[in-house]
């Protein structure tokens, strides 16, 4: 069973508290229950302080990926706006591509029809001349035969 005493008093028995403890340096037995209790106190007391750097530590690995955390924040939010702008400018592309398609699917259809209209024509006026041709080659004949 320890002791227990009042060595330092409250903030109005300063003087008091010294009396008390100047009394207890003389009485052998108090003197060691002070010493092992203040052994246990200097014990905690580095304990605290273990505990202290240690939190302190954990404070600043806290910090440390805090600060980590919102740089991956940032470039993250970075990196989805630049995807955002290439993914609207991959649709404007696609746009002006699509565009681009449709004006040369124009076009040739338009031109191969042009030369579809100028291949009828031609082959119409070939099919003329060529009856003409026999024509004229039957007339040559009639005549030929008719000397």
């Amino acid at each position: 069973m320890t002791q227990t005493h009042d060595y330092a008093g409250g903030s109005g028995e300063g003087l008091s508290g010294l009396s008390n403890l100047l009394g207890l340096i003389g009485d052998p037995s108090a003197a060691a229950t002070l010493a092992a209790e203040i052994k246990v106190l200097d014990s905690k007391i580095a304990e605290l302080r273990e505990i202290e750097a240690s939190l302190t530590h954990l404070r600043e690995e806290i910090d440390s990926k805090e600060t980590d955390l919102a740089a991956r924040e940032a470039s993250a939010r970075d990196m989805a706006t630049w995807l955002e702008a290439k993914e609207k400018g991959d649709r404007e592309l696609q746009r002006v591509l699509d565009r681009r398609e449709s004006e040369i699917s124009a076009r040739e259809t338009s031109s191969f029809a042009a030369r579809e209209e100028q291949l009828q024509a031609g082959e119409a006026k070939l099919a003329q001349l060529k009856k003409q041709i026999d024509n004229l080659m039957a007339q040559f004949r009639a005549d030929l035969a008719a000397l």
